[in-house]
């Protein structure tokens, strides 16, 4: 309904976009649920639990400014796409605003939607375990050690984000400058016009 009101179709190019958007569309929500879970999970153990209503708010309100920041920054990536010119401006323009419909889709989604579900589902607290996954559980292990690596030697992270960012500067200056390849077309079209009322055998030679 969104793309028809802004004049679009579906076609291949904003199924493209609604196909690179899948992986976003579902981030904000995910923030959002694991961050309620989590919160009512620490009421549902503390000796003094808050009421639901006021967890599951005060969650939300946590995440807020990380998700919407989020949704304009991947949003602002893609928006030079809109303004291309040409031939790669009317390929690549359905299939933009295709995406950036989708991820503010999903933000107010999030910001709506997903709180009232978590009040709506969440609110028993009967399913809600009493710690977090054993793949939760290692992974924390393991950032920790790298973090706890990182914060303690940052030299060397700086050292190695600065080699890639050189090779990144490099590798730019060295690709295409075209947003789209030159077509290596080798035919050779002729056109003959004549002015109106030629004669019949003129027209034919």
């Amino acid at each position: 309904l969104i793309l028809k009101a802004f004049g679009q179709t579906i076609n291949a190019m904003t199924l493209g976009g609604l196909a690179v958007a899948v992986c976003e569309i579902v981030d904000d929500a995910i923030i959002d649920v694991e961050n309620v879970y989590k919160r009512l999970r620490e009421n549902k153990l503390s000796p003094n639990p808050r009421p639901v209503f006021d967890v599951i708010f005060d969650a939300s309100i946590e995440v807020r400014s990380s998700v919407v920041y989020g949704t304009f920054i991947i949003t602002i990536v893609f928006a030079p796409v809109l303004f291309l010119g040409g031939l790669a401006g009317q390929i690549f323009k359905p299939l933009a605003l295709s995406y950036i419909i989708a991820i503010f889709a999903s933000l107010f989604a999030a910001l709506t939607l997903t709180p009232a579900m978590c009040f709506y589902l969440l609110s028993r607290g009967v399913d809600l375990h009493d710690h977090e996954p054993k793949i939760v559980t290692w992974l924390k292990e393991k950032y920790t050690k790298l973090l706890d690596h990182v914060l303690h030697q940052p030299q060397k992270l700086f050292i190695s984000s600065a080699i890639l960012f050189t090779i990144a500067i490099i590798t730019f200056f060295n690709l295409g400058q075209a947003f789209l390849p030159e077509l290596g077309e080798e035919n050779i079209i002729i056109m003959a016009l004549n002015p109106p009322g030629s004669s019949l055998d003129s027209t034919q030679n």
